[in-house]
């Protein structure tokens, strides 16, 4: 809750300045994590667990295993989008495309499937939004061009490694590595508790597994129906409040929407909402959103934060 207040704190910074502020940081962390890659890893291999790239900075371990910082970095990347789209500085539009390389490679090198899935689904998104009507054109073009050269992206630097994670799992029967019988232990246990789950027992207690692989389940396991309807209600809520606060004062929805589509997909394979640092940023944005979408009555500390807006009621 200490995230939420500290959210509240900031409810005067025009949201505009807040997505740029964290696109800045963004960028500027992912590029420390490509330089910490090339200089302390050995080519190809990066300096994260099992040689990934994207797991450190310097000498230190970020964000726990790769597959979840790779998810955290691609899901907050439309930041840097925005970052690039709406600054006139220039140091900023030149942060945000080399970070925007920078995230590509490490993501993919991170050998992360669900990043990577999510992080191609982002550049097609914003291949269609530039190209629009000539998008099919391009690509008919772009998969003739890969199935032309399918070797050499089988072989690249860039692709060889989630290819081959993704090539191995199919040989052995196994796309999702494990993740059914995963799920299949939790569903069979969520079944038994299915109204308030197990609180705050570990799956690794009931299973052979340490996690539940996915975010959907794993508050079904911990929490049951009735946590689940109030957390995701309340997830819900705040994302309809920000759309409605960024359409009135910023106008930057985009932004918004991808992120949230972001972590929809990542939660099928990801229980990305439960790491500590997403969760922070959620309840942080939620604090602040909320106490911006009270800007025409009072703030959540009783005083007035600005003055009515005739034609903008709060939710």
């Amino acid at each position: 809750m200490a995230h939420f207040f500290i959210g509240v704190l900031y409810r005067n910074v025009d949201p505009d300045i807040m997505l740029m502020a964290i696109g800045r940081c963004l960028a500027t962390l992912i590029i420390a994590l490509t330089l910490t890659d090339l200089i302390n890893g050995s080519l190809p291999r990066g300096c994260g667990y099992q040689g990934r790239w994207g797991g450190c900075v310097g000498p230190f371990d970020v964000f726990g295993f790769v597959n979840a910082s790779a998810n955290m970095f691609v899901i907050l990347s439309p930041t840097i989008l925005f970052l690039y789209k709406k600054s006139k500085n220039k140091f900023d539009i030149i942060l945000s495309v080399i970070s925007g390389f920078c995230l590509i490679i490490i993501t993919y090198l991170s050998l992360s499937r669900s990043a990577s899935l999510i992080i191609t689904l982002l550049i097609i998104y914003i291949i269609i939004n530039r190209t629009k009507i000539l998008f099919p054109a391009f690509i008919f073009l772009l998969v003739i061009f890969i199935l032309y050269n399918i070797e050499y992206f089988k072989n690249s630097f860039l692709l060889s490694g989630v290819i081959n994670r993704i090539q191995y799992s199919f040989i052995h029967g196994d796309i999702f590595t494990g993740r059914l019988v995963i799920w299949e232990h939790a569903f069979i246990n969520i079944s038994n508790k299915p109204f308030f789950g197990n609180k705050f027992d570990y799956f690794s207690n009931i299973s052979e597994f340490g996690t539940v692989h996915q975010q959907y389940l794993e508050l079904l396991f911990k929490s049951g129906s009735i946590g689940f309807l109030i957390y995701f209600s309340f997830i819900i809520y705040i994302y309809k409040v920000s759309i409605l606060v960024l359409r009135k004062y910023s106008n930057s929805t985009e932004t918004i929407r991808l992120i949230s589509f972001m972590i929809v997909i990542s939660g099928l394979f990801q229980p990305i909402l439960s790491y500590h640092v997403m969760a922070n940023l959620l309840f942080f944005w939620a604090g602040y959103i909320l106490e911006r979408n009270q800007r025409t009555t009072k703030g959540l500390f009783g005083n007035s934060t600005s003055a009515p807006d005739k034609q903008y009621e709060p939710v």
